[in-house]
């Protein structure tokens, strides 16, 4: 869980979003084959239920219908956690294992729900939520069929937006 009192990133702003030095990696088009590409980033989703797991196990999970998608995320690849509840952003994240099916068979079934769509992560800054209204832009082309279905899959266009937007507010 996050510590207590004002949320600070001791890391500078990436260069490749802004121009300045370069703290971290944020090109993660790690591709392993021609035929899979490899997502920059991805939107994984929590709600009360699965947040303090995904915390816990450092595993975001996805239900079965995302499989083809979780073979796309790779190890490197900028990640954010979605509370569907909350209406909030969490991030930043990083894959620290290719995404793949049951990392950790049981993991959420105190939920009641299966998600065994898995990839493992570090927290690589630490940002203030953000609020749907805050990031919305950044990724209004993931949304299809009337906005009822969403693209987890983020570009290092959409990658950059959401970082840069998690350092102004730190400032």
């Amino acid at each position: 869980s996050p510590p207590p009192g004002p949320i600070r990133s001791t890391a500078p702003p990436p260069s490749s979003c802004i121009g300045l030095r370069k703290p971290m990696n944020l090109w993660m088009g790690k591709v392993q084959s021609k035929n899979v590409p490899a997502y920059d980033g991805a939107i994984f989703l929590c709600n009360h239920l699965t947040r303090k797991e995904c915390f816990h196990r450092k595993l975001f999970g996805l239900s079965s219908k995302c499989t083809e998608f979780i073979h796309k995320v790779k190890s490197g690849a900028t990640l954010f956690l979605y509370d569907v509840e909350q209406r909030k952003l969490h991030g930043v994240f990083e894959a620290t294992s290719d995404g793949a099916m049951n990392i950790i068979p049981d993991a959420y079934a105190s939920s009641g729900f299966q998600y065994p769509c898995q990839i493992r992560f570090k927290r690589i800054w630490f940002c203030k939520p953000l609020m749907e209204s805050e990031f919305e832009d950044a990724v209004q082309d993931n949304y299809y069929f009337a906005r009822n279905k969403f693209n987890y899959g983020l570009t290092h266009q959409q990658v950059c937006f959401r970082v840069f937007w998690c350092y102004v507010n730190l400032c």
